[in-house]
């Protein structure tokens, strides 16, 4: 040890001035020496130029005398020496290999004692090798005025009883408009039937006369009490009296047929009056009633025949 510190105060005055390169390889040449003189090593570079110039090297250093820990002081001789190579490959302008590879080096397990020191002087010494980076700006915030609470509760309520409102009346001007609609459809589809169901042929006379005799004799005494009426209607409209329309109901007919001059010993309202309950109010008929019309029938045929009527003139309701 005499010896150690007898050739330490024999480092010639331009020892200071040694480079990076230099240090680092006599840091290494103590790694294996024993605890004195690896303290020693350490505390000749404390007061090197390269330790002013690189203070966390410096710091590592005092840290690693100040504890005497042989582990402490074998990985600060370590981690020094790794640095200051580092730092002679990187002596140029900022390499970015070798800062690469300080960080490599600096990851290796057995400099990690080193790095977990107070001091954490190896981390300053890698933070010292990075260029510094540019600070991007931050975005520029526009400062918008902020925009003023509006209490839209009563605006939605009044809405909500506007659409209200006009659903109401858009629903009560459909009802009306399809109530009218259908009233309107049924008063025109009734007077357009009139005594003929849509479609229905207009027959002559005689062929009511037969279609009521044929339906007698099947029992189906309604239907052949209707075909009498009309062959009555038909009868009237041969002899020129009162024009059969097909559209017009047995009331319209009997109106036109009293205004005429149309034989009056036929009971035309009796029969229309019958006819209407039995047909449209669907009273039972029987055979009884088929003949009550037939007689009426024969009746306004025989008084046409003897000229009771003036066949061919036209009262004002004939059309």
């Amino acid at each position: 040890m005499c010896l150690c510190l007898l050739l330490l105060g024999c480092i010639p005055p331009t020892f200071g001035q040694e480079t990076p390169a230099e240090w680092a390889e006599r840091l290494r040449q103590t790694q294996d020496a024993s605890r004195e003189e690896q303290a020693d090593a350490l505390r000749a570079f404390s007061r090197s130029e390269i330790a002013r110039e690189h203070q966390s090297l410096r710091e590592a250093a005092m840290g690693a005398l100040a504890t005497q820990e042989p582990e402490h002081l074998r990985s600060s001789v370590e981690g020094i020496a790794s640095a200051l190579e580092v730092f002679a490959r990187a002596s140029a302008p900022v390499d970015t290999d070798a800062n690469e590879a300080a960080r490599r080096i600096l990851s290796e397990p057995q400099f990690r004692k080193a790095d977990e020191a107070p001091s954490n002087w190896l981390k300053r010494a890698l933070d010292s090798l990075q260029p510094a980076e540019r600070e991007e700006p931050e975005p520029r915030q526009l400062d918008l005025p902020t925009p003023t609470t509006v209490n839209l509760q009563p605006l939605f309520y009044g809405i909500i009883v506007v659409l209200a409102i006009g659903a109401g009346v858009a629903l009560f001007l459909f009802a009306r408009s399809w109530t009218g609609g259908r009233k309107s459809g049924a008063a025109k589809k009734k007077r357009k039937v009139g005594l003929l169901e849509e479609g229905e042929e207009a027959l002559r006379t005689d062929e009511w006369l037969a279609r009521a005799d044929e339906l007698e004799r099947s029992g189906r005494f309604r239907e052949a009490v209707r075909c009498l009426y009309l062959a009555v209607l038909m009868r009237l409209d041969d002899a020129g009296i009162v024009y059969f329309d097909r559209y017009q109901t047995n009331w319209e007919h009997l109106r036109r047929i009293e205004a005429s001059n149309a034989p009056d010993n036929v009971g035309y309202r009796r029969l229309t009056q019958e006819f209407d309950h039995i047909w449209y109010g669907e009273r039972p008929a029987t055979s009884e009633h088929c003949a009550d019309f037939r007689s009426e029938y024969v009746r306004l045929t025989d008084a046409l025949s003897a000229g009771t009527a003036n066949v061919g003139s036209k009262g004002e309701g004939a059309r």
